[in-house]
Order: C-alpha cells, then sequence, then structure tokens
C-alpha cells in the first residue's frame, strides 16, 4: 500500500491497521495482508506521533493533542474529541480500560486521561516519575514506563487509575532516549536510540534487572523509535527501515537481519533502463525504470552512513556519505561494484580531505572526468580545503593527487574540458583550471548568486534566484547570454539539461526553455520544498523528493510516439498514478492503467469522504488512460480521487489551490 507522505505512526487491532501519514490518520483493513484494502481516513491537521487503540476508538498524539477517533464505522472514521497535552509533542502514549497514559520529551511525570465516555477526553491525574517518559506500555495490570534519567524503566500497578501504585524500578547506563518499550511472559525489552536493545527480567516487579542487550550495528540504525515482537523476534524500526533481533535467548539477543524500506529520496541518476538512488540512512537504492509507470527495486545497500550523492561510470556506482556528526568515519566516497545490479557489493572506502571534521551543512558534491574524481569537502569547511582531485583509476587504490583551497563555501561543481565550474552561492561562479591536476588554479569567476550549476557544451547554467546563461566556449573571460527568474530563494540548487530544457530544482521543480540561451524562459514549476535532485531521459524526468521518494514527469514538449504501447505491454495490476499537476488550479489530470478491458468509476470526494464529482463510470479497454478533472467550481482544499473496478479501490491525494 503505498502513501503519498511518510508514515510517522502505526497500531493494529485484529485485521485494522492505523496509520498515520502527513495529516491524516488511514485505516486499512489487513485481514488479507497481501492485498490491504483502504477503509477511510480523516485529518488530524498535523503528523501522528503515536497512535493507540481502545475498542471502537483510535488514540493519536498530534503535535501538543490527544485526539479520540471513532471508529465504530471504518468506512467514516470521525474525530470524537481531542484535547491539548502540555503544549508539547506526546512521544509516549498507552491505553488501558479507557485511560490514556502520556508523556514527552520536555516535562516530567506521566499525565491520565479519563477517555473512558465515547465522545469526551478530560484529565485525569499524573503518575510523579521525576524524570520525563519516553515510552510506555500497559500489560494486564502493570505499566511498564521508560525514563530518561535515573530509574530508567519502572513498573506500577494501574489496577485503579487514581491511585497508581509503585511497585519498582531499575537504572542502567546505556545512552539515549527509551523510545519503545514490549513485553513477553516474564520478559521486557526496550530501545535505547543511542545503543540498541535491551532486554529485562520483570518475573518479580519488587526486583527487575537487566539480562540483556545488544549493540546497534552501525550509524544506519540511527534513532530506534517502535518496537514489536512476535515469534521470538524484535521487530524495531529505524530511519533506514527494521531491524530484526533474534530474542529466543533473552540474555543473549542476537543481529538477524535488517530491512531497508526508507525512501529518502536525496540523489537520484537515471541512466537508460536503471536508476540510482542516494537514499540518506539506506544508503544506495538501485531501481528498474524500464516501465516508468511502474518502477521497481532490484536491490539495495548500505553505506554505513548518509548517502547523499551518488555518481555511476561503468560498473562503478560512486557514493558520498554526508557527514551528520563531528568526527564522522562513514563520510567520504563509497566505491560500489554494480556489474550484477542484483548484488551490488562495496568495494572501498575513500575518507577524503583528511582535517573535514565538523558536521557538514549540505550534501558534498561530486564529479568526475575520466579516471579523476572531484570531491568537495564540507559546506562550511573549518579550513580552505574546498575540494580534493583523486585518481580513481584503480577502484581498489584510489590516490589523491591535490587539494584545491578557496575562502568560500561549494555547492555544486561542473566539468568542461579541463575546467571545474564552481557554484560558491554569494560569491559567484568560480572557474578553476585542472589542466595541471597536481595544481589546479583558479583563472576566472563571474558575480552571479550561484547555489548550482550545470554545463552543457559551451553552456553554463548558473542557477540561483536566477537561471543565468554564460558563454563558456573561452572560460578565461564567460560571457552573459540571458537570464530568467526561477527560485524560491537561495539555497543548493541541482539541475540537468535535456534536449534544450532546463531541470532544476528546490524547493520545487522547474522547466526553463533554453533554446535560445539569449532569450530564456520558465516554463512551467511546481512547488514542494523537499525536491532535492533531477535526472532527465529523453522525454521524462525523475526528481528526487526527501519526504515522498521519487517522481516520474513527463514533458509533454518532447513526444516520442512509443509511450503507450511501452506502457501497455507492462501493465501487470491496475494502476491509479499521481495527478500532475498537484497542487493544481483548475485543472488537473488523472491517469491509470488498466490490465485488461474493465468497468470502473472513477471520481472525486472531499475531505468528509462524501462523493462530490463522478468523473468515469464504464467500461474501458485495458491500457493508459488520462482524464482531466476541472475543479473550477470547487473551492481551495484537499480532495481525493478513488479507481475502483468492483474488485479493487485505489484512492490518491490531490491538492486544489485557487
Amino acid at each position: 500500500y503505498v502513501m503519498d507522505w511518510p508514515i510517522t505512526a502505526m497500531a493494529t487491532q485484529d485485521t485494522f491497521l492505523f496509520i498515520g501519514s502527513g495529516t491524516e490518520l488511514i485505516l486499512l483493513s489487513i485481514s488479507d495482508p497481501v492485498n490491504p484494502i483502504e477503509l477511510g481516513k480523516v485529518d488530524l491537521w498535523g503528523a501522528s506521533i503515536q497512535i493507540t487503540s481502545y475498542e471502537d476508538r483510535v488514540f493519536a498524539s498530534v503535535s501538543s493533542t490527544i485526539f479520540s477517533i471513532n471508529i465504530s464505522d471504518p468506512l467514516n472514521p470521525l474525530i470524537a474529541s481531542s484535547i491539548p497535552v502540555n503544549g508539547q509533542l506526546s512521544r509516549c502514549l498507552a491505553v488501558k480500560d479507557g485511560f490514556i497514559y502520556a508523556g514527552n520529551f520536555v516535562f516530567s511525570n506521566l499525565a491520565i486521561f479519563d477517555a473512558t465516555a465515547p465522545d469526551t477526553i478530560e484529565f485525569f491525574g499524573e503518575i510523579t516519575t521525576n524524570s520525563r517518559v519516553q515510552s510506555a506500555f500497559v500489560k494486564d495490570t502493570l505499566l511498564y514506563i521508560g525514563n530518561t534519567s535515573g530509574e530508567r524503566l519502572q513498573v506500577y500497578e494501574v489496577t485503579d487509575p487514581s491511585s497508581p501504585n509503585y511497585l519498582g524500578g531499575t537504572g542502567f547506563t546505556n545512552p539515549g532516549r527509551n523510545p519503545g518499550v514490549i513485553t513477553d511472559g516474564d520478559h521486557l525489552f526496550m530501545t535505547t536510540d543511542d545503543f540498541g536493545v535491551l532486554s529485562f527480567n520483570i518475573s518479580d516487579p519488587l526486583d527487575i534487572g537487566k539480562i540483556g542487550e545488544l549493540a546497534k550495528p552501525d550509524d544506519t540504525y540511527r534513532t530506534l523509535n517502535s518496537i514489536a515482537y512476535s515469534n521470538n523476534r524484535l521487530y524495531i524500526s529505524t530511519l533506514s527501515g527494521i531491524w530484526v533481533v533474534d530474542a529466543t535467548q533473552t540474555s543473549n539477543l542476537l543481529d538477524l537481519f535488517s530491512y531497508s524500506s526508507s525512501y529518502t529520496a536525496i540523489k537520484v541518476v537515471w541512466q537508460n533502463e536503471l536508476a540510482f538512488l542516494a537514499s540518506g540512512y539506506s544508503g544506495l537504492w538501485i531501481l528498474d525504470f524500464s516501465n516508468p509507470m511502474a518502477p521497481r527495486e532490484i536491490s539495495n545497500i548500505r553505506t554505513g552512513g548518509y548517502a547523499g550523492d551518488v555518481l555511476v561510470d561503468g560498473n562503478i556506482a560512486y557514493v558520498t556519505n554526508y557527514a551528520i556528526e563531528s568526527n564522522d568515519t562513514t563520510r567520504g566516497i563509497w566505491f560500489i561494484d554494480i556489474a550484477d545490479i542484483n548484488e551490488p557489493v562495496i568495494i572501498n572506502h575513500f575518507t577524503g580531505i583528511s582535517d573535514q571534521s565538523d558536521i557538514a551543512t549540505e550534501f558534498n558534491p561530486l564529479a568526475k572526468s575520466g579516471d579523476l574524481l572531484f570531491m568537495s569537502g564540507n559546506h562550511w569547511p573549518s579550513s580552505d580545503s574546498i575540494l580534493q582531485i583523486i585518481d580513481a583509476s584503480n577502484p581498489l587504490n584510489p590516490t589523491p593527487i591535490s587539494t584545491f583551497q578557496g575562502n568560500y563555501p561549494l555547492y555544486s561543481v561542473g566539468i568542461a574540458d579541463s575546467q571545474l565550474y564552481l557554484a560558491s552561492a554569494n560569491s559567484g561562479l568560480r572557474i578553476v583550471s585542472w589542466q595541471d591536476v597536481s595544481n589546479p588554479v583558479e583563472i576566472s569567476s563571474y558575480n552571479a548568486i550561484a547555489a548550482g550549476v550545470v554545463i552543457d557544451s559551451s553552456l553554463a547554467c548558473v542557477l540561483g534566484g536566477n537561471a543565468v546563461l554564460l558563454d563558456i566556449s573561452d572560460p578565461f573571460t564567460p560571457t552573459f547570454l540571458g537570464e530568467t527568474p526561477i527560485a524560491f530563494g537561495i539555497a543548493s540548487l541541482a539541475g540537468v539539461v535535456e534536449q534544450d530544457n532546463l531541470y532544476w530544482t528546490r524547493k520545487g521543480i522547474g522547466l526553463v526553455d533554453i533554446s535560445d540561451p539569449t532569450s530564456p524562459f520558465q516554463v512551467n514549476k511546481i512547488e514542494d520544498p523537499f525536491f532535492t535532485s533531477v535526472s532527465a531521459f529523453e522525454n521524462l524526468l525523475a526528481a528526487s523528493n526527501s519526504i515522498s521518494g521519487v517522481w516520474i514527469f513527463q514533458n509533454t514538449r518532447i513526444m516520442t510516439g512509443t509511450e503507450e504501447n511501452h506502457y501497455q505491454t507492462h501493465i501487470k495490476k491496475m494502476e491509479l498514478n499521481a495527478n500532475y499537476p498537484n497542487p493544481f488550479n483548475p485543472q488537473t489530470t488523472i491517469s491509470f492503467e488498466l490490465p485488461e478491458r474493465s468497468d470502473i468509476e472513477l471520481s472525486v470526494y472531499n475531505v468528509m469522504g462524501k462523493k462530490v464529482y463522478l468523473l468515469y463510470d464504464g467500461i474501458l479497454s485495458s491500457g493508459l488512460h488520462k482524464i482531466i478533472f476541472d475543479a473550477n467550481e470547487f473551492s481551495s482544499g484537499i480532495y481525493f480521487y478513488r479507481l475502483t473496478n468492483g474488485q479493487e479501490t485505489i484512492s490518491r491525494k490531490m491538492i486544489l489551490l485557487k
């Protein structure tokens, strides 16, 4: 089941799955886990931090508020009541017999709320813990809570919520917050986000003792969140996916494996039918783009840290890790053999500029020419060393050749002939000759805000508040050709040129027509603060989005004439694609694919779940279909479009902005 936004919280009850995604609480039926079915959803005006359920209600902590949602009719969930919680995020949320136990990272003690009445939530009391409560779990009549200090694990008997009875607790020295706690029989398991997972013997609540621990394998498991238990295995959510731990012997926890489920999309490179994605803590993903309407995962490999850039040449993928903390040992270039795209293999790691020990504030751009790699240092370096030239002719033994120094930040690198074009924000475009690779020297510059640069033959496209086009046939004297306004503020800008079209992205994505470099003009742009990179192939554009993964756009100004037949041969099941544009005003195109001749209905619903418009009702042939929705008579807001064939229903969200 594909979400429009990242999942921030989940809970289950019988055959129901409750998901917090974006600002919505979504109800799914998982009676058939292979084919989850969306039942209903409700907008909570913020991201859910925790979700739990009790009988026919779901409780969700959103920002500084706890919501009670009535799910007696799963097709039409309704907000029944809400209550503010100390003005802080309720990271800890548990429920027992209609009483809610809530805590947060800022205030000490655990608040108790009475939600036994179906339509109200009232403050009932609190448990004095003398520490900030990070997690809670109720089993039978016992409440287990994880604190930040002192007794990190405490147990209370809560048969009578008006008089909680402290039974016992224990302290431990493992670092980090305790975001997850769960019990099984006489054992309790707790995560600490800076260390790993701990096990405790709780057979005697008056004498709790730690009996085992397992450190997380590496920093890609950063920020351990929720924890679940099933069949002697622990399933721990992280920023990069799920960590699975064998708890058969609670005193000897074993690391089994991890599954990368994150699609934090930082940099995407599209080559023929493959896409390579630098995906933060999930490392490098290789995707099959042979059918752009239905991209498919091929493989994943982690680089031990936060992957922020990727460059592919032949059978080697070069991935740079972003320095997310001081003295980050995972920073630098990771050399990955992709000769077998199903089984990529790390063959080397090159740290780079040795004195770059600071935390980076931007991703480290990477460029390549022949056997030479050009790697930038940190965005705001602790020294003047901002770029290193590396001999990568032997990936098993990369050799540093020289370092270029400059007293300005480096946002982006372009290459033409033996020149580097360095985008340095307010310091403009700096042109550096590496004809003598042992001694790179600056030969000229151009005064323009340069947050990004794209080189296309003898044309340099400098990206800032404007797209500035320069003739660089003579790199000693770059010549102004034309410019046009493009962006939403100054930040690192990424771009690519394909068939006289300049695509750019940062806090949005846009298309500039540069067929006449003396008179460029912006054709279209979409505002979205989370786009980070673009890569083009023929008339298609892949854009990485740090929140929602990889988006694929079609440039209808370039037609290949083969799309329809190409897509139809790959259709395996009914698909409903993202509408474009989105947000829109007043028209947007909705496309969908049918594997066979089908009787379908395509309708538009408002946020209350009421059908407001019927787009199509009837029989259509197999293949790709496109329908334009004209919302001229509708007010601004969030709407949903739903496609059904009688056996399957798919819904997506769209935003009308007038």
